[in-house]
């Protein structure tokens, strides 16, 4: 069992920090635990929806890196442990094509796209609203 090694494969860390220079700490800890850092993505500020640690303004970030199973338990643990970090998420990718789609910019340019949405209602033609004396003056009629 001493010469069997493990199989490593790719992982993406999605983290949310304070400020950016609370990003500095994840490579000394991806390098505690032996991960390969493949892709450090940009930072990206965005308002969040809710508060996380009564902070609005927050950075996002993504990290893809490369190591085995035990490595991402152990990487895991390290991170639940930084007060820098208000959130984080470690999934496994299957290939690198996948995560050209998941950057924080795409995934802002994604939201912001959905936040306007033209309304169906501004299109319709309304009748012109009858005040109170035009309505009785129509009841009267169709008595």
């Amino acid at each position: 069992m001493d010469n069997f090694e493990q199989e490593r494969f790719n992982y993406e860390v999605s983290f949310i920090v304070k400020n950016e220079e609370d990003a500095s700490f994840l490579a000394r800890i991806f390098e505690k635990n032996k991960a390969e850092i493949i892709n450090a993505g940009v930072l990206v500020k965005m308002n969040a929806a809710y508060q996380i640690r009564k902070q609005n303004l927050v950075y996002l970030g993504t990290t893809l890196f490369l190591c085995d199973s035990e490595c991402v338990e152990k990487l895991s643990d390290d991170l639940r442990l930084e007060d820098r970090l208000l959130r984080f998420m470690i999934r496994r990718v299957k290939n690198e094509a996948s995560r050209e789609t998941r950057t924080p910019v795409v995934l802002r340019e994604k939201i912001e796209r959905k936040r306007f949405i033209p309304s169906k209602v501004a299109n319709k033609n309304f009748e012109a609203v009858l005040t109170n004396e035009a309505l009785q003056e129509k009841i009267d009629e169709l008595k």
